[in-house]
This record gives C-alpha cells, sequence and structure tokens, in this order.
C-alpha cells in the first residue's frame, strides 16, 4: 500500500509515507520476508522522488539522509547487496549518464568504493563527462586499490585539464610525486615534485619529498663519492622545508641529524679539490648546484 501510494503519488508523496515504506521494508527484509533486491528497489524509488520534488528543500534533504541513514545503520546498503543488485542491469545501463550517477552515490553513500562495478561505473561517467575533478577522482579511487599506473594517467589527464587553480595543481602534482615514490620512479618524484613547488613555493611536504626522492636516486649520480653528495642536495630541501612550514621543523630536524654522517669526509671532499663551502654541482637527474660540507 505504501509503495503503490508513493508511485502514484510521485512527486507530490508525503515525506512521512517514505520514511515509513523504508522502515517498514527494513523490518520485513530482517525478517526474512522480503529480499534484499525489492528494499533497494524501494531505497530508489524513494530517492528518485525526493531528486523530482521541486526546491530541493532542505526538508526533502532531511528527508533522504534519514531514508541513507535507516538503510545505512541496518546494513541493508552492504557491498554485497549492491552488487547483487546492480550487475545484472549494469552492462545494459553502462552508458546511461543519470544511472551512473545513481550507482556512484548510492556506492560513495555505502562506502563501497572498492567495488568493481563502482569503479566501472565511475570510469564509464568519465569518458561521458570529462573533467579534472572527475580525472583525479578517479586516481584516488585506484590509488586506493594499489593500481598506481592506472592513477598516474588519471593523475596527468587531471594536471593537463583546464581551469585549475594553481594551489590544486600543486598538491595535484605532489601527489603524482607520491607516487611516482611508490613506483621507485625517483627522478619522475624530483620533476613532479618541482612542478609542485613551482605553482606553491612554501609547499614544505613538497620540499621534503623532494629531499628524499635526492637521495633515493643517488645510485645514477657515479661513484660513491658523487652518490653521498646527494645527501648535500637532500640537507638543503629539509631546511627549506622547515623555513617554510615550521610544523616540520622536528620531522627535518631528525632527518638532518640521521643523514649528516652519509656526507662526504674530509678526505674524499679534499682529494676531489673541494673545499667546505664550495658550490657543487650535484649531477644525475638532481642536476642542482649545492654546497659542500664534510662529514667530519
Amino acid at each position: 500500500m505504501l509503495k503503490k501510494s508513493i508511485e502514484l503519488e510521485g512527486k507530490d508523496s508525503q515525506e512521512t509515507v517514505m520514511l515509513l515504506l523504508i522502515s517498514a521494508g527494513i523490518t520485513l527484509n530482517k525478517e526474512g520476508k522480503i529480499e534484499d533486491n525489492q528494499i533497494i528497489g524501494d531505497y530508489f524509488l524513494v530517492n528518485e522522488i525526493l531528486d523530482q520534488m521541486e526546491g530541493n528543500s532542505s526538508r526533502t534533504e532531511r528527508t533522504r539522509a534519514q531514508v541513507d541513514e535507516m538503510m545505512l545503520k541496518e546494513d541493508v546498503l552492504s557491498c554485497d547487496a549492491l552488487d547483487l543488485y546492480f550487475d545484472p542491469q549494469f552492462e545494459q545501463n553502462k552508458n546511461d549518464k543519470a544511472y551512473l550517477k545513481k550507482v556512484i552515490r548510492v556506492y560513495t553513500t555505502s562506502v563501497c568504493e572498492r567495488s568493481d562495478i563502482f569503479v566501472a561505473a565511475s570510469e564509464n561517467l568519465y569518458r561521458i563527462e570529462p573533467g579534472p575533478e572527475s580525472a583525479h577522482n578517479l586516481a584516488i579511487i585506484f590509488i586506493n586499490r594499489d593500481d598506481f599506473k592506472k592513477a598516474t594517467a588519471y593523475l596527468k589527464e587531471a594536471i593537463e585539464g583546464e581551469n585549475i587553480d594553481g594551489e590544486t595543481k600543486a598538491e595535484w602534482y605532489y601527489e603524482l610525486a607520491v607516487l611516482n615514490s611508490a613506483n621507485k620512479d625517483y627522478c619522475k618524484t624530483i620533476e613532479y615534485a618541482r612542478e609542485a613547488i613551482k605553482l606553491k613555493s612554501e609547499y614544505g611536504k613538497a620540499y621534503i619529498l623532494l629531499g628524499d626522492a635526492f637521495i633515493a636516486s643517488r645510485q645514477n649520480l657515479g661513484d660513491d663519492f658523487q652518490q653521498r653528495t646527494a645527501f648535500w642536495a637532500a640537507a638543503d630541501k629539509y631546511r627549506k622545508a622547515a623555513s617554510v612550514d615550521p610544523a616540520l621543523a622536528a620531522e627535518t630536524r631528525q632527518k638532518l641529524a640521521d643523514y649528516l654522517g652519509q656526507y662526504p669526509n674530509n678526505e674524499d671532499v679534499f682529494f676531489r679539490d673541494i673545499k667546505d663551502g664550495d658550490s657543487y654541482l650535484v649531477g644525475g637527474c638532481i642536476n642542482e648546484y649545492t654546497t659542500a660540507q664534510s662529514s667530519n
């Protein structure tokens, strides 16, 4: 009766009737009298009616929130239940923008972003409605799935998008640098961390990441002395991080203390005809001047 009333009344349905439909459905579902698919179908019916209501008032949104809360509290919108509901219909609706948005909304509400159906819906919606924010959202999805290759591809697409403010783009470059560090591509890490800093000169975390990448990439520099000079360049970045973001001071002090013993020693510096305080070009993908400082 309640469902029939809502179907007949449509957008003129009373919020209390919709809440009663969901409440009764949850009770019947828990008693094993109706299947998960039926209560999930009722949930979508109510949401569709709420979408149709004019003005999208605070009362409407409050009703939507109450419906979501009831469904989530009773674990009706479990990831498995959603998969069982959407799987049979997904293929025929995979290019329907409204349908895909519905899938994404309910999976997000239910914290089921690891579901293959959620991922497929997100990628399909991006193909239909591309944009930098959507690309970034997909990157985060694939980071959470440990698919760094796809995450990197979507982050690059996000960064290449239009009308992105400098701070946001800096954060995305930083995320791209972190991804490349996770993939042990330290030269790319250096490249993207530098791009982040170009856009946000006081980006302390990016300076720390840059210093860490200098050290991690040192094996590309040549002999032992040359590799140890990476610690000089890294120290510059740690000091810079602390100067632009005092909250990082303790972390950078620890790094500087830990790595001081890795500097070339007096003898090594002397035989290279270098003195403490001299300018020195660290090679490789670091390719940056620093100041010589022996370890003893």
